[in-house]
């Protein structure tokens, strides 16, 4: 922390005012405040464009799954990658004829205008298909409700793998959906390293295992 903050000083974006290291105050210069609202348009932008090219991985994927003869698909995992799901399903004539989860705490909530579920609620609706939409208990979930294809329902990850991140002392890196990024922990600056061998160039450099969609 103290070599950050010495950098920043020295690039004039925060400065100091106190007596002894114990009773210091640090306040954003007009560069500091500059400097900040830059970042955060940019921070804005990236998400946007993240989010929009996961939206359009996942437009891709659910075409694949319709082309496939999976039509009517329940969603295991009601959080972000559901909404994602459901405005990417929207215009390929999928339809999401259910939510459910298992965290007792969101069954009988709304997600866009449709109330979460039990999992036990999957055989019932008769879809064509499960998609699991939770990143976090993929395996979990599979294992769950992979009795429910001995009657033709079949259970697709929407992801095949979570974007991957590790941090070392100067950047963070993400694996992400179009390949891998690095920002820079003080500065905030983006590079992106590669659009198309994400996995390759994690697995040799970031020991990071990042599959495309």
């Amino acid at each position: 922390v103290n070599n950050y903050i010495k950098e920043l000083t020295k690039n004039g974006l925060i400065r100091m005012e106190g007596v002894n290291k114990r009773r210091t105050t640090y306040y954003l210069t007009s560069e500091g405040i500059r400097r900040r609202g830059e970042l955060l348009s940019t921070y804005m932008m990236e998400m946007l464009r993240l989010y929009r090219n996961a939206q359009a991985e996942f437009r891709a994927r659910l075409i694949k799954f319709y082309n496939e003869g999976i039509h009517r698909v329940v969603l295991y995992g009601a959080g972000e990658t559901a909404i994602l799901v459901i405005s990417a399903a929207k215009d390929i004539g999928l339809e999401v004829i259910g939510i459910v989860d298992s965290d007792p705490q969101k069954q009988g909530r709304e997600l866009l205008g449709r109330v979460i579920g039990p999992p036990g609620q999957i055989e019932g609706m008769r879809p064509d298909g499960v998609i699991i939409t939770s990143l976090a208990h993929r395996d979990e979930i599979y294992k769950n409700i992979s009795h429910l294809e001995k009657d033709g329902i079949k259970i697709y990850p929407m992801v095949k793998n979570v974007p991957s991140i590790v941090a070392d002392r100067d950047y963070t890196w993400f694996g992400t959906y179009d390949g891998l990024w690095r920002c820079h922990r003080l500065d905030g600056t983006w590079l992106h390293l590669d659009r198309s061998n994400s996995a390759i160039l994690s697995n040799n450099i970031l020991s990071l295992g990042v599959d495309s969609l």
